[in-house]
């Protein structure tokens, strides 16, 4: 991932001051987050990192917040929203989002900007232009004469028009004026008048007063005192004015004009005309010029013309028809240097609907755009050459091959691989691997011409493109020169190292259409067969053989990938006690998801890597997955033993044993009981002294072993005996077929005397229905597995599964059956058999000397004989006899019927005679659960 701990991109998504998410844009989860963010949002790194973004964006609805995340994987965009912070606070915020590339998938890098102070001034200068339309002249609400002799006073109008109502019940003394001005103002008001006692001056002050809906106003007093010629006034008349809301209006001007000049975003204010008549202190710091200088210009003096007629068209297009417009822009700094921009501009309209100005404000985005500028460069180029990487030579593939088709040239895609580079790294460490690594990418980048890309894979692969060939033979010269780039001998230190390379090469255009990825593999493929000629030389592929072997190489290229990109899964199948119902564990089961949401079934994919190297990679992902799994179901108090099936070139690796102890110890909460391995009866008799000893040093280490699929090999008392493995698994095609066909059932009762002679435990595969279970149970089979019991699931899956697992009631009834009672077994397997042959003879595809006469049949036989001398005195047994013949006088009829050409009255009766079937089939069940219970 990008975020990984260690790479350049951490380090810069940590320490950033900046607000940044990482955002997966189809489902909108938060992938990461800085400490930056996390202090904005009020998280904690981990909890935001957990979020959706429409956990923090609730204002957007859901269908507008996909289409800006479509937007935006396609190309960097900005936008504006409300987020909601940890203690509710909602924030104004501009985003600016771009993609960056992880690997197969595309995330959203969002740089968050807190806009909410600008957003406030925005509001502020609009409510100062509706204050201003609505200011009208000032007139007193109410007018007094006061005597200071009396010190009465006499209101000369009795109504307000001020806010709040009149004031109820007039005081006439200045005692009752004084009791309803505010307490904090109370005094200031008593000086204030006393001071008019003495004075001859025009007199002015303000207070506030309870109004009569009991809130409080504030009140200008104005009043001028009427003298005589003989000395001090000898009265007062005033007028008080509600000037409340004015108050009001002055705080939101003060906190404006704060706003404004305190702004972190630069603010332009234009008339109609697009004339600056205002910029605030970070206008001149963005711009570096000062307010005397901007007052009077047009905007477009910034200009750094980066941008075209087209873009200022549709700027001005926007503001017209939406009165807005946001964007982003380059402009040139005072200096010269040019700065980019996130610029959004408002107009404000009158009254008349006319635009009376345009207010703009900007904030420097050009550390934003470097930093976008290194992710690119990060997402696009290997962290340790510099050169492009996997997803930047598939844009130059694409681009290369469009160009070939257009002017009809050729391409030339050409796989390099090290030889010897392993021996180096190993030997001499990790630093001097890289060291040699960056001087081969100079040299492969010095031996090419201009217009060709040299790229790393990873490793000590390469991938070189040569483009405007004008035909295959024209890169001769060129591959020669590569190969001497990669042979001449490397100085490292003081140590002089000689390795050289394998070369494949593939060409475009070809007789059959291919696409990128097909040359990459072609090539791929001929620098394999270039090592297998004697390594250090290039070779052509042979577009003839591919044709023969390339589903298959592309396949196990497929299973390469995927393990590498980790796309495998382990589901787990329930191996349970039957009759006790008790979960003895697990069995681990590799599956391949589908990007539509779908699987692959192994026997897609497992059948292609039996032989080959690749099996052994994939079965050690599996053991090491498998008991990762044992150990985290262990911390949740869950303990569940699972197996594995481990192949036969798995098995035939010389350190099978050492790798396996390695990885026991690599988990030592695991008791190395709880995992099993299986190993199928074929592998097994493929080389059976290597096995035998690859179980006896397992079993030392305190391992499981299982001989899978049994009795589908070539099973033999001998065979038993050298293997020493504790469990036999029976295959399940013996246990799915056993109710209906005797051969099976006999195989399953001779594998399980085989199980009980040798004091192995046997368990059963292909539990498909309760009777499967039924039949095992009195066979003395009491270990399954099976869809009935449990599909393969996820590990979370598993956990619920075991929570609510109940098995069927009638097995706890089960019991092992005497021996002597074994033919009652096999004579009901017998008669479902014959009911089932007789179906297809009804419907054409069975053979036509099926007997059909009570007495002929293998049960009807059995009945009579053996059955009726052993069983013929239990009531259950006449029922069956009655069953029995009306089972045989059906059948009579139906096929009466079908000789004589009535095939749809024979089929139409089918169900009749299955109806017979089952309630025979449950009588002689209730007889072999009878005959079989311990007290009988």
């Amino acid at each position: 991932m990008l975020g990984e701990e260690g790479t350049p991109f951490q380090g810069f998504f940590d320490d950033n001051t900046l607000v940044m998410l990482l955002v997966e844009p189809e489902s909108g989860q938060i992938i990461a987050a800085n400490p930056a963010a996390a202090r904005f949002y009020g998280y904690p790194v981990e909890r935001l990192s957990r979020l959706r973004i429409s956990d923090i964006n609730t204002a957007d609805p859901a269908h507008t917040r996909a289409a800006r995340m479509r937007a935006v994987r396609k190309e960097a965009n900005a936008f504006e929203f409300q987020h909601r912070r940890s203690d509710g606070e909602l924030r104004d915020v501009e985003v600016f989002a771009t993609p960056v590339r992880d690997g197969p998938r595309t995330l959203l890098l969002s740089i968050i900007h807190d806009s909410t102070a600008r957003k406030q001034a925005e509001r502020a200068l609009q409510a100062s232009e509706e204050r201003l339309r609505a200011a009208g002249e000032i007139v007193y609400d109410r007018i007094y004469r006061w005597d200071p002799g009396s010190d009465q006073i006499e209101w000369l109008d009795r109504g307000s028009r001020a806010p709040g109502g009149p004031i109820a019940e007039v005081p006439v003394g200045v005692a009752d004026w004084m009791s309803m001005i505010h307490p904090d103002d109370h005094e200031g008001a008593r000086h204030a008048w006393e001071r008019r006692r003495h004075s001859s001056e025009t007199f002015e002050h303000e207070y506030r007063i309870r109004s009569g809906d009991g809130s409080y106003r504030h009140w200008l007093d104005r009043s001028s005192p009427l003298v005589d010629d003989a000395g001090p006034p000898f009265a007062w008349v005033g007028g008080c004015t509600d000037v409340t809301e004015r108050k009001r209006s002055d705080e939101k001007l003060r906190l404006a004009a704060t706003v404004f000049t305190s702004a972190q975003e630069g603010i332009v204010i234009t008339d109609r005309h697009a004339n600056i008549i205002d910029v605030n202190d970070a206008f001149t710091r963005i711009t570096g010029y000062t307010r005397d200088e901007a007052l009077g210009r047009n905007p477009r003096f910034l200009s750094s013309g980066r941008q075209g007629r087209d873009f200022y068209e549709t700027m001005w297009r926007s503001l017209h028809e939406r009165g807005f417009w946001l964007g982003e822009l380059w402009n040139r700094h005072k200096d010269g240097t040019l700065f980019a921009e996130l610029l959004s501009i408002s107009s404000v309209r009158g009254d008349n609907g006319d635009i009376q100005n345009y207010v703009a404000l900007l904030t420097d985005v050009t550390e934003q755009k470097a930093y976008k500028e290194r992710l690119e460069h990060i997402a696009y180029h290997d962290s340790l050459t510099n050169l492009p990487n996997r997803a930047l030579l598939s844009d130059r593939l694409h681009q290369a091959i469009a160009q070939a088709r257009r002017h009809a040239t050729t391409v030339a895609v050409v796989y390099l691989d090290l030889d010897g580079f392993k021996e180096v790294n190993d030997g001499f460490g990790h630093d001097v691997g890289d060291r040699l690594l960056i001087e081969i990418a100079g040299r492969l980048q010095n031996a090419l011409r201009e217009e060709d890309t040299v790229a790393r894979l990873g490793g000590d692969e390469f991938v070189v493109v040569l483009v405007g060939l004008p035909d295959p033979g024209a890169c001769a010269d060129l591959l020669p020169r590569l190969l001497a780039a990669a042979t001449r001998p490397l100085r490292v230190d003081d140590q002089v190292h000689e390795i050289s390379a394998s070369l494949g090469v593939t060409f475009y255009p070809q007789p059959d259409p291919v696409d990128p990825d097909q040359l990459l593999r072609q090539a791929d493929q001929a620098m394999y067969q270039a090592k297998l000629d004697g390594k250090n030389r290039f070779h052509l592929f042979d577009a003839e053989q591919d044709r023969n072997v390339r589903g298959q190489v592309e396949r196990l290229g497929q299973i390469r990938a995927a393990l590498q990109s980790r796309e495998f899964v382990l589901h787990y199948q329930p191996k349970v006690n039957m009759r006790t119902g008790e979960v003895v564990g697990a069995e681990a089961l590799i599956r391949w998801p589908q990007g539509s949401g779908g699987m692959r079934q192994p026997a897609d994919f497992l059948p292609l890597v039996e032989n080959h190297l690749l099996a052994a990679t994939l079965g050690e992902w599996v053991l090491e997955t498998a008991l990762t799994q044992v150990e985290s179901w262990k911390a949740m108090g869950l303990h569940v033993p699972v197996s594995v099936n481990v192949s036969g070139c798995h098995l035939q690796q010389t350190d099978f044993i050492d790798r396996l102890r390695r990885m026991l110890q690599t988990h030592p909460a695991v008791d190395p009981a709880d995992l099993t391995i299986e190993i199928l009866e074929t592998t097994a008799l493929m080389d059976l002294a290597h096995v035998s000893s690859i179980i006896q040093q397992g079993k030392q280490l305190g391992v499981v072993f299982a001989l899978d699929d049994f009795g589908t090999g070539y099973s033999s008392l001998s065979y038993l005996k050298s293997l020493p493995a504790g469990q036999l698994k029976i295959d399940r095609s013996f246990v799915r077929d056993m109710l209906d066909d005797r051969d099976d059932l006999a195989i399953l009762e001779g594998i399980m005397g085989l199980a009980a002679a040798f004091r192995r435990e046997a368990i059963a595969e292909g539990v498909e229905t309760a009777e499967h279970g039924e039949l095992l149970l009195q066979l003395g089979c009491e270990l399954a597995q099976g869809f009935f019991i449990g599909r393969p699931m996820s590990a979370d899956d598993f956990v619920q599964w075991v929570d609510s697992w109940q098995p069927p009631p009638g097995w706890r009834r089960q019991h092992p059956i005497q021996t002597a009672d074994l033919p009652l077994v096999f004579a009901l397997v017998e008669h479902r058999a014959w009911v089932n042959e007789f179906d297809e003879l009804v419907t054409g595809n069975g053979r036509a000397e099926l007997p059909v006469g009570a007495d002929e049949c293998h049960f009807g036989k059995w009945f009579r004989g053996e059955g009726e001398e052993r069983y013929g005195a239990r009531s259950e047994y006449e029922e069956i006899r009655t069953l029995h013949n009306r089972v045989h006088q059906v059948a009579e009829q139906l096929l009466g019927a079908y000789s004589e050409g009535r095939h749809d009255e024979s089929l139409a009766r089918l169900g009749e005679l299955h109806d017979l079937r089952e309630m025979m089939t449950m009588h002689l069940r209730y007889l072999v659960q009878a005959v079989g219970q311990p007290d009988r």
